[in-house]
């Protein structure tokens, strides 16, 4: 998680209250950014 101090998952987040959700890297940093945030989006 590198620089993060408070990463979770996507789910962990909404679990634990989160409103808004920030996914940046695991987006714009993968091969097919479509397809990995729609995997991203079928765990919520």
């Amino acid at each position: 998680m590198g620089d993060q101090k408070r990463a979770v998952t996507p789910r962990q987040a909404l679990d634990r209250g989160a409103s808004i959700l920030v996914v940046g890297r695991p987006i714009s940093l993968a091969e097919d950014p479509d397809m990995a945030a729609r995997a991203i989006e079928a765990t919520l």
